[in-house]
């Protein structure tokens, strides 16, 4: 977990050479040539061109700090192998979903065309039903193993302990 600040390091620097980069043309979109009132938002390739490669770190760390950031909510003994190996498993398979999400776009950029995947295009499926979908493993993670990585038996006695203690203290006072 101390690689955290690394990340963190890494994504600020993405943006801050994304930054220095200026603005793509048609970053705000234009005016529409038939309808007043409407903008167009021009050619997507070309506005990314030269941001990939930051778009893609921001991209990932933000997959990889996700469960990191729910394992700040597990107290560091409960951090076992079990619960890194869910968190490990749940985030390559989120990072699958990821990189089938950029390999859609990036097709659909270059070739102007994408398939239909569960009632959406490819790259939406891909992040409503891969990207979210397998986040929310996170989650039944944190259900089903709340005995396990989040309040512990052990940690129960714990707390009746300090609980019984502070009775008696507040007792004798």
């Amino acid at each position: 977990m101390k690689w955290i600040f690394g990340i963190l390091v890494l994504m600020a620097l993405a943006i801050i050479v994304a930054m220095l980069g200026g603005e793509p043309d048609m970053v705000n979109g234009g005016p529409h040539p038939e309808y007043a009132g409407m903008s167009i938002g021009g050619d997507s390739a070309a506005r990314l061109s030269g941001l990939w490669i930051e778009g893609l770190i921001l991209y990932f760390a933000t997959f990889i700090m996700a469960p990191m950031f729910c394992a700040f909510g597990v107290a560091e003994h409960n951090r076992t192998k079990k619960f890194w190996t869910y968190m490990g498993a749940v985030t390559v398979l989120n990072l699958f979903f990821a990189a089938l999400l950029i390999y859609f776009y990036a097709d659909f950029l270059n070739t102007g065309e994408t398939f239909m995947l569960l009632g959406f295009p490819a790259p939406t499926a891909m992040m409503l039903f891969g990207c979210w979908g397998t986040a929310a493993l996170y989650t039944v993670i944190y259900i089903v193993g709340f005995e396990s990585f989040i309040f512990t038996p052990e940690d129960e006695k714990k707390f009746e302990a300090l609980i019984a203690e502070k009775e008696k203290n507040g007792a004798e006072s």
